[in-house]
């Protein structure tokens, strides 16, 4: 178990994995009920970041998904992952907003992870790298302002 966890460690500079022992394939796991970070740059899975993402990407996200193969183990995070999506997208507010626009948007840090993790997998169009990117940047820039919080207290 702990071997998995630091699997799933990041560096504040993106989503690079512990080099020490890489895995072929990264599994998206349920967070532990008593994660505690370890460093100034882990941040617990329990914990809400609150990253910007476009209306659009989190559509398209939530489609290229579903490309997705997986394992027997990673059933529940995939479940857990596209319940919250489609609580995101099938928001009145939400709706009612074009899909251009961005919003604020309210995730626990394990799920976040876990759509990272299962994005690495995704297939989908060279035309929509531009989504994927944008994507992933606000993750990562939600998880640099959480740290930068964090350590100012």
């Amino acid at each position: 178990m702990k071997k998995l966890l630091l699997i799933f460690g990041f560096t504040i500079l993106g989503f690079n994995f512990l080099e020490s022992k890489p895995e072929p394939k990264q599994q998206a796991t349920q967070a532990p009920a008593n994660q505690t970070p370890n460093e100034a740059t882990e941040i617990p899975f329990t914990s809400i970041l609150s990253p910007t993402f476009v209306i659009g990407d989190i559509m398209f996200i939530s489609d290229a998904l579903k490309s997705v193969e997986i394992k027997t183990t990673e059933t529940e995070a995939y479940l857990m992952v596209d319940e919250k999506l489609n609580l995101i997208i099938s928001n009145p507010q939400v709706k009612a907003r074009p899909i251009e626009e961005a919003v604020l948007v309210d995730l626990d840090y394990i799920t976040l992870k876990n759509i990272v993790l299962l994005m690495e997998r995704a297939k989908f169009n060279a035309g929509n790298a531009i989504r994927y990117k944008r994507f992933i940047k606000s993750i990562k820039d939600a998880e640099t302002a959480f740290i930068t919080k964090s350590n100012t207290k």
